[in-house]
């Protein structure tokens, strides 16, 4: 079975938001996020250390591993909430992405998810 059929089966489905960050009037940093994709499929696991070491290198912080098409532009500090299926209600920060594309027949993204108290607000 290809991955794409997997994150369509299996997959949980979530929205992507990107940090903006502006001055307020009074001259202080703010961080907002805004929603960059909706409906997404991705595909949700508890990788072990071995895995969080080979794939995203060691020292990463990892609570969930991601696996996206490449149809999907991630970035670097984008967040993720799982909107609906395996996690859903539970939102996660992009510690670090890696460009999965080893001859395998659907390059995708692997991503570090770690675990945020609250939502993009």
């Amino acid at each position: 079975m290809s991955l794409q059929s997997l994150i369509r089966r299996h997959g949980s489905t979530a929205t992507l938001y990107r940090p903006t960050r502006a001055r307020n009037a009074g001259g202080a940093s703010t961080t907002t996020f805004a929603p960059a994709a909706v409906a997404i499929r991705v595909l949700l696991d508890v990788p072990d250390a071995e895995v969080v070491q080979r794939v995203f290198g060691a020292g990463t912080r990892c609570d969930l591993r991601a696996m996206v098409l490449k149809d999907v532009a991630v970035a670097d500090q984008d967040g993720l909430s799982i909107t609906a299926g395996w996690r859903a209600g539970e939102h996660y920060d992009i510690e670090r992405i890696a460009d999965f594309d080893q001859g395998r027949s659907h390059a995708h993204w692997e991503i570090a998810l770690v675990r945020r108290p609250m939502g993009f607000v």
